[in-house]
C-alpha cells in the first residue's frame, strides 16, 4: 500500500544471511510468545475474570490490556502519538483475535509473523527498532505519517486503516466454528 501510494519502495537486500534470519525468527517466536502470554494469556484473562459480573467485561479487558500493551513499547525510539495509537490498535487486534478463537497460539503466531515479516522480510523498523538483516530493504520515501518513517509501518496511517478493517472483520463476520453443542459460535 505504501508503494502504490508512492510513500515507499523496496529493494532487494545485497546479501541475505539465511542462518541469521532463522536465529532472528527464533528470537521473535520467544518475544511474540512472551508478550502474548503476558498480555492476553495472563492480563486479559485476569481482567475478564475480575469483571465477571459486568456485561462489558470483554470490552474492559480488551481496552485495559491493549493500553498496557501500547505502554510497554512507550520508550521505543521514534515513538509518536500515531504509533502509540497503532500499538493500542495492535493490542485490540490481538485481544479480539484471542476472544474470537479462544486460542493464545493464534495470537502468538500472528504477533511473531507480524514482527518477523515486517523487519526481516520487508526490511522496515519494528516498533522503532532497526532490523540488521532482511531480504528486502524498505526506503521510506514520501509521507512518514503514511508509511511510519523511523518507527516502521506501525507508526503510519496505512497500518491504522488495515487494523480498523481487520478488527471490524473479526468482530462482525460470523464464525464458522462449531462449539461443543454443535451450534455455530458467534464472536464474543
Amino acid at each position: 500500500m505504501c508503494m502504490i501510494s508512492g510513500n515507499g519502495s523496496f529493494e532487494l537486500g545485497s546479501s541475505v544471511n539465511f542462518p541469521l534470519l532463522i536465529v532472528y525468527f527464533a528470537g521473535f517466536l520467544i518475544q511474540g510468545g512472551a508478550e502474548e502470554i503476558m498480555n492476553r494469556g495472563f492480563l486479559m484473562v485476569s481482567l475478564r475474570n475480575s469483571f465477571r459480573n459486568n456485561k462489558l467485561r470483554n470490552v474492559w479487558a480488551v481496552l485495559i490490556s491493549s493500553y498496557i500493551f501500547a505502554m510497554l513499547h512507550g520508550l521505543n525510539p521514534g515513538m509518536t502519538i500515531l504509533s502509540v495509537l497503532n500499538l493500542f490498535g495492535a493490542g485490540v487486534f490481538f485481544a479480539v483475535l484471542f476472544i474470537r478463537f479462544d486460542n493464545i497460539w493464534i495470537c502468538w503466531a500472528a504477533h511473531t509473523a507480524w514482527n518477523f515479516f515486517q523487519g526481516h522480510i520487508l526490511g522496515t523498523y519494528v516498533s522503532g527498532l532497526p532490523s540488521p538483516v532482511s531480504i528486502f530493504i524498505f526506503n521510506d520515501s514520501g509521507n512518514q505519517i503514511i508509511n511510519g518513517g523511523s518507527f516502521g509501518f506501525e507508526g503510519g496511517l496505512m497500518v491504522s486503516c488495515v487494523q480498523l478493517l481487520v478488527i471490524a472483520l473479526l468482530i462482525f463476520l460470523p464464525s464458522k466454528r462449531k462449539g461443543p453443542d454443535s451450534k455455530t459460535a458467534e464472536p464474543a
